[in-house]
């Protein structure tokens, strides 16, 4: 049994299945069987795992451990098939423990998430804090009242549940995170600099966690530091990475985690660069199955369904991630991005603005206010940004390219060209550089008509 909870624990999910699947009858111990339904749920394997619990309940019907364990199942299923309906059933099933067990932290904790899934924040703030009642050292417990408060302005109260959720999670990069984030909310540059160089510590493969970085080493003249991280970051964002970390350790005394969330991101990533979209797609779906606040997964959908031309979808997830953080400017950038490109330029030009003011050194959302204001025909506000893209991205052949647009707009060819001639050397291969250039020569030559080209 000690093997199969730290097969379980290291995520090693399919050999704890095969194991239950080679085994002679009568097989394992029944009590074991709990550990085959956990495996099963972090598979995906709902029914199986739906089976294999009500299975066990026949020698135990009044065990709510199992009863947790069918919630989790109801409410993963429920959310990977967008049936939103099926957390009623998985409400019922952490009910029906608590009836069993009134002293069972974890699922009152598990009814807080569903509640706060379904945007009752002050019944999830109480379940959260009546599981704290029961266990006052469930760091995720604290870590949700923190991340309540946060957004509801209580900076001091976010500030002191955060802390105490490291106190017994000292690792979760989500609490390191959002703690160095309220710091910073509060002014306090220098312990936001120690928590958020821990989260960097812990996963160096977030670009949100050193975006962030950089923008408090800048707050505090470390420029150097700061310009380092940046460059970490937009590394980094070609390969997002996120921070997981609502992985519980599994036991027999404690109810089962509902998703091993950094395991899970981390597939759910390697499909995605590998070009499997869709598995991509259904990884972070069933990510945000019961931890639906998640926000660098409700932001890599937003992305996914950005690629597959469903804006509507993009800006509804996107909209979900900055709802989880305000202030995460990176996910600002990426719904002023989207809602650029889906022609709703009052909307991005706020969100963009915000994004903008939120990050100083962040390219993108100068780029895209750039280019709203290049599109309405604002070229002197357009060059400007453009050129601030290109300080904060030198490197970027697009903002190159822009740039001399909104210099030809303006009739200075001259600038045009030199734009257009680092953007060839930046992309040899982009055809439009290449042709914009040529057009702007040839205009310098002949003072013919403007070029055609166009943001």
């Amino acid at each position: 049994m000690q093997n199969l909870r730290r097969q379980l624990q290291d995520g090693d999910f399919t050999v704890v299945v095969n194991r239950f699947a080679a085994a002679d009858s009568p097989g394992p111990a029944e009590y074991e069987f709990r550990y085959l339904a956990r495996a099963q749920l972090a598979l995906g394997r709902y029914d199986q795992a739906r089976e294999t619990v009500r299975l066990t309940q026949r020698y135990h019907p009044k065990d709510p451990e199992l009863y947790d364990m069918l919630g989790a199942i109801h409410t993963a299923e429920a959310f990977s098939r967008s049936e939103f309906a099926g957390t009623e059933k998985a409400l019922a099933a952490f009910t029906h423990a608590l009836e069993l067990d009134s002293s069972r932290a974890h699922s009152l904790f598990n009814i807080g998430l569903l509640h706060g899934y379904r945007e009752q924040a002050a019944l999830a703030d109480s379940f959260y804090r009546r599981a704290l009642s029961v266990d006052s050292t469930l760091a995720v417990a604290h870590k949700k009242l923190g991340l309540l408060r946060r957004e509801q302005g209580e900076l001091a109260a976010a500030r002191q549940y955060l802390t105490q959720a490291l106190r017994y999670a000292p690792d979760d990069v989500e609490a390191l995170l959002y703690l160095g984030l309220t710091e910073r909310s509060l002014g306090r540059m220098e312990d936001a600099a120690v928590h958020l160089e821990r989260a960097a510590e812990l996963n160096p493969l977030s670009p949100q966690v050193h975006s962030n970085l950089a923008g408090v080493y800048m707050r505090l003249g470390r420029r150097d530091e700061g310009r380092q991280a940046i460059r970490r970051s937009e590394l980094l964002r070609k390969f997002d990475r996120g921070i997981g970390s609502e992985k519980t350790v599994l036991s027999h005394q404690t109810a089962v985690s509902v998703a091993p969330t950094t395991a899970r991101y981390n597939r759910a990533l390697h499909l995605a660069l590998t070009g499997d979209r869709v598995g991509a797609e259904r990884e972070f779906l069933h990510l945000i199955e019961v931890l639906p606040d998640h926000a660098d997964a409700l932001s890599a959908l937003g992305l996914l369904h950005f690629w597959r031309g469903d804006a509507v979808g993009a800006i509804d997830y996107l909209t979900r991630a900055v709802k989880v953080d305000p202030e995460d400017a990176i996910n600002l950038a990426r719904l002023g991005m989207v809602l650029r490109r889906s022609s709703e330029s009052s909307a991005a030009l706020d969100t963009l603005r915000r994004a903008a003011q939120l990050d100083t050194t962040l390219a993108e959302p100068v780029f895209e206010l750039a280019m709203i204001y290049a599109q309405t025909r604002r070229y002197a506000l357009a060059e400007s940004l453009f050129a601030k893209t290109i300080e904060l991205s030198p490197e970027n052949p697009e903002a190159h390219l822009n740039l001399g647009v909104a210099r030809l707009r303006q009739g200075d060819t001259d600038g045009a060209v030199a734009a257009y001639r680092r953007a060839v050397e930046l992309d040899p291969e982009g055809e439009r550089a290449q042709a914009y250039l040529r057009e702007a020569l040839q205009q310098q030559r002949s003072s013919a008509a403007p070029a055609k080209g166009s943001p």
